[in-house]
């Protein structure tokens, strides 16, 4: 099931390097459990939390490259298989699913550093890295 179909623009996508990063720590402070109502109508699931970080791991794969991309992608996957193994929090497994997925935020700090330092601008102009 594509969480999109279901919950269309309600279920936001980030489509930036910083508001992926921004993601990623709220998936990792409410990891495992995943079982809230947002304010903006969907429940935050770990099904639809883990489709939001791929699809914007899609819309920055550009900034990130091939090789980049795919070991971002390889760390998502294997933190969600690792939270649902371990969903109580119990046998150690969520905690290196957090840490999976703070090596995906890592990956992305060192491609915002690369693009600061290059001088590349983001979408509004400014010099952010993302």
């Amino acid at each position: 099931m594509n969480p999109r179909e279901t919950y269309g623009d309600r279920l936001y996508i980030p489509e930036n390097l910083s508001e992926i990063q921004d993601l990623i720590i709220v998936m990792a402070n409410e990891a495992p459990f995943f079982k809230v109502v947002t304010f903006y109508g969907y429940p935050k699931t770990i099904d639809n939390e883990f489709f939001r970080l791929r699809e914007g791991l899609q819309a920055v794969e550009n900034k990130l490259g091939a090789a980049r991309y795919a070991k971002a992608a390889g760390l998502t996957d294997r933190a969600k298989a690792l939270f649902l193994a371990d969903p109580q929090s119990a046998t150690g497994d969520a905690c290196k699913g957090v840490t999976a997925l703070m090596e995906v935020y890592d990956i992305l700090e060192e491609v915002r550093g690369e693009r600061y330092h290059a001088g590349i601008l983001d979408f509004e102009g400014i010099l952010s890295g993302d």
